[in-house]
Formats: structure tokens, sequence, C-alpha cells
């Protein structure tokens, strides 16, 4: 079964711009297997925000920031990035998810947000960190969850 990983604004912005998460964020997006990635339109506006405010506080350019969105909203978002959930929270939107398929597969946090993850958890929800766990740990976790669901 497929797996649907929601991609949280943190972990979104870890895959464009260089840090802890980046090459454990650029390996999930580049492998082709049995995962769907998803985000919201809460996720997108908090993305353009972070952005505006990364120029603003010149942690990058404004050069790059063009380079960042452009290549988002050309080659990511509706294409490899699903845009689901409208405006709805991520707690909305996970479960909104979990009932379209037929309450049969949960979707799984994607989130460098320890305090997130710690309340999707508690919702029954998988969380995965890529600040911390490896390809080999997040490929096992989504083998694992394919098996039994």
């Amino acid at each position: 079964m497929i797996k649907i990983l929601f991609i949280d604004t943190n972990a979104l912005l870890s895959f464009f711009i260089s840090e802890r998460a980046t090459p454990t964020m650029r390996w999930m997006f580049s492998s082709e297997g049995a995962a769907r990635y998803v985000i919201n339109n809460q996720v997108i506006t908090e993305f353009e925000q972070r952005i505006e405010e990364m120029i603003n506080n010149n942690e990058i350019r404004q050069s790059t920031a063009d380079s960042i969105l452009s290549l988002f909203n050309t080659h990511y978002k509706n294409k490899r990035l699903k845009v689901v959930g409208k405006d709805a929270s991520i707690e909305k939107t996970m479960e909104g998810i979990y009932r379209f398929l037929g309450c049969m597969s949960r979707p799984i946090l994607v989130t460098c947000n320890q305090e997130l993850a710690t309340k999707i958890q508690k919702q029954g929800y998988q969380t995965i960190n890529p600040q911390i766990q490896t390809p080999d740990e997040i490929q096992t976790l989504l083998t694992k969850e394919e098996a039994t669901a």
C-alpha cells in the first residue's frame, strides 16, 4: 500500500534551504517508491512567509528566494507535492486524508518540530523527523507500515 506523507512547513523549508535535515529530505523526494507527498494551503502560506522572513533577516538573498519559489511553484507544488485540505490545520488535513483512505492507512507527518510531532503522535499518527532519522530508518518505517496497514 502506498503511504501518504504530509510534509509540514519546516520539513519543506529544509528541502530548499541547506540545514541538517536537507540530505534526508532530498533523499525522500528523490526516492521512487511507496510514498506520496502532500501539503496543504496552510503549509504553502507559511512556507512563503518564512522565505520572506529569511530575506528580511538577510539569511538569504532575494534572488535565492525567487529561485526557491519558482522551483517550488513550477516543479513541486501540485506535482511532487499534492495540495490537499485547502486551509485546514495539519491535524484536520491528516484526519481528512485518513477518512478519504477509508480508515485503512494513516498518513505520516514529516516534521522537524518535536512539539508538533508529540501532538500528532497522541492522535495515533506516526511521524518522521528528517533531522534525526536516517534514510534507512525511514525506509524501515515505511516498509513496516506497509506490511501492517
